[in-house]
């Protein structure tokens, strides 16, 4: 070995402990971006799905109370008229005879 080989080992060495630790920080870099882009995504993915479930919600008592409604019409019929009334003359009274119209 000469003087010149033994020399550069020791600066070879440094050389490649910054090298592998410019490695490590920039992966540590990379990591914690990551880290944050997924937690912002699923963030939205939950928004999302939260909007979906309340709209879903509204939709589901807004059929609710047309039915209710249906119902409560369809009794006051039966009640004024003794059950007499039709099922034809209800379907064109009621909110499904408006709908197909439009």
């Amino acid at each position: 070995m000469t003087t010149t080989t033994a020399a550069a080992w020791p600066r070879e060495i440094r050389r490649y402990t910054l090298f592998l630790i410019l490695l490590i920080a920039a992966l540590g870099v990379v990591t914690t971006g990551y880290v944050f882009f997924e937690k912002r995504r699923s963030e939205q993915v939950l928004l999302v799905a939260d909007k979906y479930h309340l709209a879903s919600a509204f939709h589901a008592t807004a059929a609710r109370e047309e039915t209710q409604r249906i119902l409560r019409y369809v009794l006051q019929l039966s009640q004024a008229t003794g059950g007499g009334k039709t099922i034809s003359r209800i379907r064109r009274t009621t909110v499904f005879a408006r709908r197909s119209v439009s």
